[in-house]
């Protein structure tokens, strides 16, 4: 904290306890232990560096969809219909308690509470910004996506609506099917929206800043 900067000051400190981990040789009998199906030590490092680097693949992919979704935001300036503000926010917060009853991080009883009309409205009203900026977004890719005649084939809506009801019944989880599949679409409509963007954006990748 700024007000304590500088400040000098004596503790008293008591130790309650004292020990070291006993770190073992590594040898290829640790090899799985370090790294699943690992059989020797050189490979349990080859593994690890090549998961990591899918890891930052994939986190500099999102964050480069993102940033490109937000770019493409900052230039529309439509006005954003109330109801689909509306609409757009209850979708997010049911999103939220499905997300909270797959990973079963509250009981069923709780998330019945959380699901009050009361509650969701203070959702609407205090998310009212992170809402706006979703339908903004949203409104600027279905703009782009017809400017550009995109097209999404019968193969491709198909696969989407299946692989989304394969999600919802694998968690025994109800849902309207005419909802699904237009969730499905707009789904689809972004992912061929973004790879478009992709394709045709011009993208600068910083190096990470330095920690010094």
């Amino acid at each position: 904290q700024e007000f304590i900067r500088g400040v000098n000051a004596n503790f008293t400190v008591k130790l309650t306890e004292l020990f070291q981990n006993d770190v073992p040789a590594p040898t290829d009998d640790l090899a799985g232990k370090i790294y699943p199906e690992a059989t020797t030590i050189e490979e349990a490092k080859a593994k690890i560096l090549e998961s990591q680097q899918a890891a930052t693949a994939n986190n500099l992919e999102q964050v480069t969809n993102e940033a490109l979704v937000d770019a493409l935001a900052a230039i529309c300036d439509a006005a954003l219909p109330e109801s689909i503000v509306e609409e757009t926010g209850r979708q997010m917060y049911s999103e939220m308690m499905l997300e909270m009853q797959i990973n079963e991080k509250m009981s069923m009883a709780v998330i019945q509470q959380l699901a009050a009309p009361e509650q969701v409205d203070n959702y609407l009203r205090t998310s009212r910004k992170a809402i706006e900026k979703v339908v903004r977004r949203t409104v600027a890719c279905e703009e782009l996506f017809r400017l550009e005649n995109i097209e999404v084939t019968e193969d491709e809506f198909k696969a989407e609506v299946m692989a989304a009801k394969k999600e919802f019944e694998e968690y025994g989880t109800e849902y309207d099917v005419s909802k699904l599949v237009q969730q499905a679409g707009e789904v689809i409509e972004g992912r061929k929206t973004i790879a478009w963007l992709r394709k045709h954006a011009k993208i600068t990748v910083n190096p990470p800043k330095s920690s010094m």
